[in-house]
């Protein structure tokens, strides 16, 4: 039986809903942060180049001895809003945020983007 493009779409979201319940279930114990990166152009290429970027900067400072933070762990997905434009969030568990901060501001300099943050959880829920 083949599916339709709704039934493929939502079997999709269930894995990735599992995957990131695993993780948060798995690093509880951890400081949660929220990035969310949005390009000034509105195109998704941007925005991949954009992760890629975060994610290779982040690995290199996380294991700098200043930064050192191997604990972090993250999710990320990329949402369109309502205008079609393409927007980053990525879901971090850290114990240190300096290595987070270096490679947001990393990318955040360097491509000129729109409507960035870093959002901080105060609560253990």
């Amino acid at each position: 039986m083949l599916l339709s493009f709704e039934d493929k779409r939502k079997q999709l979201n269930k894995k990735v809903v599992a995957q990131y319940l695993s993780l948060y279930t798995e690093n509880t114990h951890l400081k949660k942060a929220m990035v969310t990166i949005t390009p000034s152009d509105g195109k998704l290429l941007t925005i991949l180049g954009m992760r890629k970027k975060f994610f290779k900067k982040l690995g290199k400072t996380k294991i700098q001895k200043k930064n050192q933070d191997l604990s972090i762990k993250y999710f990320s997905v990329i949402e369109w809003t309502k205008t079609s434009q393409p927007h980053l969030h990525i879901q971090l568990f850290y114990t240190n945020i300096e290595p987070i901060k270096k490679a947001f501001n990393f990318v955040v300099d360097s491509d000129n983007t729109i409507a960035n943050k870093i959002s901080y959880n105060n609560s253990k829920k």
